[in-house]
């Protein structure tokens, strides 16, 4: 409960916005449970005239690498080969090629997975905007509590839209493709949604959504929730590891050598993944 993690009011949060909305709020997380709690109370019906007196945190954390309890139970799943927590048949090839690529450019596999689950936690009307992962990943949502509306839309569907890139530093949570369209207004922010295919979902305790790489999804919370999400990688998306290795090492803002460590590297990592015949049968 004592542990800190970061809530966002617009997630994810857009690089390099001066607006302090897209700042990232540093809280414990049994006070962010105690501000649920004042919301639920206060403000159940979510209404649109006291968004700005009662706003909606959602806070996206990984534990799983800095909590002893959380850290158990990653380990757990992953000596099962990620089984435990996946969805049945699920193919998953993140292990083998993570631990090839962090070998080679110096970074630390286990610590590198664990950043690919999170926990993301928030009141009822929290939203999620418009969004694709990074770096072609796939991504499952488990709700753990609450029940969670998710909206997919295809890759085909991206003009419509209105998606746009934004390529240059990113954080840990933010997104390279995001949409300003708001699915949730009737105003000019729908752009042509009406003329799009939407997927929707509702997530009950126990339920798990896959959305595949490239798809579109944002989501909003119909109550108080918690949800454990996983980014990963098989064969149908694998030319994209490669690049969220180089992410998640300028995210440990390398030096000189490692960086030039990870550019000689980078290419024969590529072939290697590209040429895997993954005889395995894992895939």
């Amino acid at each position: 409960g004592e542990a800190a993690c970061e809530c966002f009011r617009q997630y994810p949060p857009s690089t390099g916005s001066s607006d302090p909305g897209q700042i990232p709020v540093r809280a414990r997380v049994d006070e962010l449970g105690k501000y649920i709690n004042i919301l639920h109370d206060m403000d159940p019906q979510c209404a649109e005239d006291r968004y700005l007196a009662y706003p909606r945190y959602i806070a996206s954390w990984s534990p799983f690498d800095s909590i002893p309890k959380a850290k158990r139970l990653f380990e757990q799943d992953l000596n099962s080969r990620r089984r435990q927590w996946a969805p049945p048949g699920l193919k998953d090839q993140t292990p083998k090629w993570f631990d090839l690529c962090c070998l080679a450019v110096g970074l630390q596999i286990v610590q590198e997975l664990a950043a690919q689950d999170t926990l993301q936690f928030g009141p009822a009307g929290a939203v999620t905007r418009l969004h694709v992962e990074n770096n072609m990943a796939h991504v499952w949502h488990s709700q753990i509590q609450g029940r969670r509306m998710f909206v997919m839309f295809s890759p085909q569907e991206t003009e419509k839209l209105a998606g746009q890139s934004c390529k240059g530093a990113f954080g840990r949570e933010s997104r390279e493709w995001t949409s300003a369209v708001d699915i949730f207004s009737t105003g000019q922010k729908r752009g042509r949604l009406s003329e799009a295919s939407a997927h929707v979902v509702v997530l009950e305790p126990g339920e798990t959504v896959l959305v595949p790489a490239g798809w579109w999804q944002c989501s909003v919370a119909l109550e108080p929730f918690t949800t454990v999400s996983r980014r990963f990688w098989n064969r149908s998306n694998r030319l994209g590891i490669c690049d969220e290795i180089a992410r998640l090492s300028d995210l440990r803002e390398p030096g000189p050598s490692q960086r030039m460590r990870l550019e000689s590297q980078l290419p024969g990592l590529r072939e290697q993944i590209q040429e895997d015949d993954l005889s395995s049968g894992e895939d």
